[in-house]
């Protein structure tokens, strides 16, 4: 009798699994047919996917698996397992041979482009280095500071505009790093894109970028000059493997 019930009992969970669970050769749907590039799809409009709930402790005492999710009690937040990244850049910043050249206001097409070649992917932001020449029309003191108002953009061959971001930076005389978190992906490496700073703000004051004059970067140049680049970077910030938050 107790083998009968059993096998009743394994026949009754399998037709109540059946009605639920659907199994198909490109994957598993739980409440309805699967999307045909999902693994799992899990179909419901009033239920949720409830993750493991662990602390700190817990989370840091599990494998390192790449790829893992978990919710962190502790952090209030979805955190997962990294793998680690490396930083990669095209750095361009000739300590020697260098000098300022004009980025003029914005009714006047001001605007600068830098060509390079890619080396990565892709990468996370972009820095150019600037200085304010001309105060209201005058030569800037040390105490002088202006508000330059810029877009940085990255276009393909095509002219296409594969990244931009827009930014605000307070300008002296001295030459300032000016960064910004520019997402880029999808790049081909080895060819050839451009690096445009566009100047966005009306204030009439000057600002000039940076640049050498003795071509010291061999994948680009930065137009109008035939032997000359801007002092960049374009690079990616690099991690190492471990948990990190899936939301900031």
């Amino acid at each position: 009798m107790t083998q009968i019930y059993s096998f009743l009992q394994g026949v009754l969970l399998l037709a109540v699994a059946g009605n639920s669970l659907t199994a198909h050769a490109q994957g598993v749907g739980i409440g309805g047919a699967p999307n045909a590039a999902a693994a799992l799809d899990i179909i419901s409009t009033t239920k949720g996917l409830l993750l493991p709930r662990l602390t700190n402790t817990q989370m840091q005492a599990l494998p390192p698996v790449v790829g893992m999710v978990v919710y962190n009690t502790d952090q209030a937040g979805f955190y997962g397992y990294q793998a680690s990244k490396a930083t990669n850049a095209i750095e361009q910043i000739a300590a020697s041979s260098t000098s300022a050249v004009s980025l003029n206001q914005k009714q006047y097409a001001g605007s600068l482009t830098q060509s390079f070649t890619a080396v990565a992917t892709s990468f996370e932001y972009a820095t150019v280095y600037g200085s304010l020449s001309s105060f209201n029309g005058y030569a800037p003191t040390v105490s002088s500071s202006a508000i330059l108002q810029a877009t940085f953009s990255i276009k393909n061959s095509s002219g296409v505009v594969v990244g931009s971001a827009d930014g605000s930076f307070a300008l002296s005389p001295s030459a300032t790093a000016l960064t910004l978190n520019l997402p880029v992906s999808g790049l081909v490496v080895g060819q050839t894109y451009t690096f445009t700073i566009t100047r966005q703000d009306d204030n009439t004051a000057g600002f000039a970028l940076t640049y050498s004059s003795a071509n010291p970067y061999a994948g680009g140049v930065l137009y109008g000059l035939s032997t000359g680049d801007l002092a960049f970077q374009l690079g990616s910030y690099g991690h190492l493997a471990g948990w990190a938050p899936l939301t900031r």
